[in-house]
């Protein structure tokens, strides 16, 4: 009787794990997206995706969104948007509620000069399973990227996201002329590519960023060297920059950090000099160094110094007169079998500007 039960409670538990991982593969194969759940980040769209119409021919201030659901709850990390050639300046990246409350801004910085451009919060904003809510771009002189009709008949998932079909929970394509504000205007449902970057959870960030690019110029004659390049990549974002002379990593509550790279750096004395090129990420990873090295070489300007300067024989300038010509002096002097030099005694108060023309 016994063994009897044994065998009973022994079949019910493997028919149990058989059901189980019958229901998983199902799952998996009537939601091919499951799997991205679990992956660090997602984005409605992927980085190669492009528009049809990369930049549109409007040279007006606007404000362009999307409005967006996610199957799960989790955090917004950043937001991304497609930038034509012709559309500079700066971009402001907002998120929003469904009814216009505003979650988070950040600025772009570092942009390339056209394509997929994204950016991260300040602080990652926790979203709601199912809720309906706005990202958008604000920028100052247009020529935007679209694609017409793009949500009229459906929406387009890529889960666990989902950006809504035109009234599915308001209308989609969204914009609003003038300064950064909620986009609530819609026009034939055009896509303006705007995006975000979304994590179910919050895994700490422990990768750094990598400096890509640091250039110096090799000689100089100036304590200010400008810097050619300086560039860098980061699994979520970089957020600062860092350049000075040593080869320890600085912390990332050092100073002298800066949200964008910089473009010059001033030495106080002159010589062979190694600049370092750091880069650091909002989690506080810092980067290995980059390095680069210059040769300054301090060109003399200004009053010479005080002390005595020996030159050719003639009258010097600020005593006034016309300076008397070598040949002159040469013949008074071999009459009488005489040689001299003339020096001057200068208290480095400018007399002596050029020793070849003021001596």
């Amino acid at each position: 009787m016994e063994q009897r039960v044994f065998i009973k409670e022994l079949v019910r538990r493997v028919c149990s794990l058989i059901i189980t991982a019958l229901v998983f593969i199902v799952a998996v194969a009537l939601c091919p997206g499951t799997e991205l759940y679990a992956q660090t980040s997602a984005s409605i769209w992927g980085s190669t995706t492009t528009p049809a119409n990369i930049g549109w021919s409007d040279p007006n201030a606007i404000e362009l969104g999307v409005r967006f659901r996610s199957d799960v709850s989790g955090y917004i990390t950043g937001l991304r948007f497609y930038k034509s050639p012709s559309n500079t300046g700066q971009h402001v990246g907002n998120l929003w509620t469904n009814t216009g409350t505003l979650l988070a801004s950040v600025t772009f910085t570092n942009e390339t000069g056209s394509g997929w451009q994204q950016m991260a919060l300040p602080t990652p904003v926790a979203i709601t399973a199912n809720t309906t809510y706005v990202a958008s771009y604000h920028t100052a002189v247009g020529y935007y990227s679209v694609n017409s009709a793009y949500f009229t008949a459906s929406e387009y998932a890529s889960p666990p996201l989902r950006a809504l079909a035109n009234g599915a929970d308001g209308s989609n394509g969204v914009y609003r002329y003038g300064t950064s504000a909620f986009p609530n205007q819609t026009y034939n449902s055009c896509n303006y590519w705007v995006d975000v970057v979304f994590s179910a959870s919050l895994t700490p960030d422990t990768t750094p960023p990598t400096v890509t690019a640091f250039t110096i110029p090799a000689t100089a004659t100036t304590l200010s060297v400008p810097i050619t390049s300086f560039t860098a990549t980061d699994n979520v974002g970089v957020t600062g920059y860092l350049v000075n002379e040593s080869a320890t990593a600085p912390l990332a509550t050092a100073s002298g950090w800066s949200a964008t790279a910089q473009t010059s750096y001033t030495f106080t004395t002159a010589g062979s000099k190694t600049l370092y090129a750091w880069a650091k990420d909002a989690a506080g990873n810092v980067s290995a160094s980059r390095s680069a090295s210059v040769t300054i070489t301090l060109q003399a300007t200004g009053p010479e110094a005080a002390g005595w300067y020996a030159g050719d024989m003639h009258v010097h300038r600020s005593c006034g007169g016309s300076p008397e010509s070598v040949s002159s002096v040469y013949e008074k002097m071999n009459s009488q079998n005489l040689a001299v030099i003339s020096l001057l005694a200068d208290m480095g108060n400018g007399e002596v500007q050029n020793p070849a023309t003021d001596l």
